[in-house]
């Protein structure tokens, strides 16, 4: 839709690095919901990220994420690498020493604040470090099987977030990963294995929440650093359905 009111956008990017160019100023400012498909890197993130800024749903299940290198990702004025099948590091985070616009009310050092629910990629193994963290407003997230890293910080202080679900192919969570999520309730992990976790991965989480693992799991998760940070760690036979609704 070609309105500069328009509160909905799907888009089909062919290239990846291109969504400026599909998204105008004004339409870009009135978006809510934003759904792509195709191929993106770290520079269609950063354009989401700033450009974007009242959007509340991200659907970005049917994309594939490139590898790009330059000046023009989501550590702005950063030549830096970023790798194919990675959320990449700050995707919706604002960095305090970077002030890409200026305006009253530019969130520094926090979270994109419009930001409610993103679904991911199916294809994506890592999620690199600050990707959500300080997204105060997040209560709605996939993390899809085939993720094996979650970064130092990735989800910290993501206070709306009540449940999680983890997948089983997890193999390393970072430092304070998820750390200071005060409304966290539920977090579901369908590995037998307990990931490798440091002792602050979940630093902060409340006393009441519940960690639900595989029957059989539980001693190993007990006893695992990071892990037994949780009080009530309980053995399920058949986990929650993982199906995501992006409509």
């Amino acid at each position: 839709d070609d309105s500069d009111n328009e509160v909905s956008l799907s888009i089909h990017l062919d290239r990846a690095g291109t969504l400026s160019s599909r998204i105008s100023t004004s339409q870009a400012s009135n978006l809510l919901k934003l759904k792509l498909s195709g191929h993106m890197d770290a520079r269609d993130f950063d354009f989401i990220k700033w450009d974007c800024m009242k959007v509340e749903v991200v659907d970005l299940s049917n994309v594939e994420i490139d590898s790009y290198r330059g000046k023009e990702g989501t550590q702005e004025g950063e030549n830096v690498s970023y790798e194919a099948n990675e959320i990449p590091s700050g995707a919706f985070f604002y960095w305090a020493n970077v002030h890409k616009y200026v305006y009253d009310g530019m969130p520094i050092d926090e979270g994109m604040p419009s930001l409610k629910k993103i679904v991911l990629p199916q294809g994506i193994k890592t999620i690199r470090r600050n990707a959500f963290a300080r997204a105060y407003n997040l209560t709605d997230i996939n993390i899809p099987e085939g993720v094996e890293a979650i970064d130092y910080v990735a989800f910290a202080i993501c206070t709306s977030l009540e449940e999680l679900k983890l997948p089983s192919t997890l193999k390393k969570v970072g430092q304070l990963a998820f750390a200071d999520m005060r409304s966290l309730k539920r977090v579901y992990i369908s590995s037998s294995t307990p990931p490798t976790a440091t002792s602050n991965s979940f630093q902060g989480v409340p006393r009441d929440a519940v960690l639900y693992v595989p029957s059989g799991s539980e001693n190993q998760y007990r006893n695992a650093v990071g892990w037994n940070t949780f009080t009530s760690i309980v053995g399920i036979a058949v986990f929650p359905n993982d199906e995501i609704d992006s409509g």
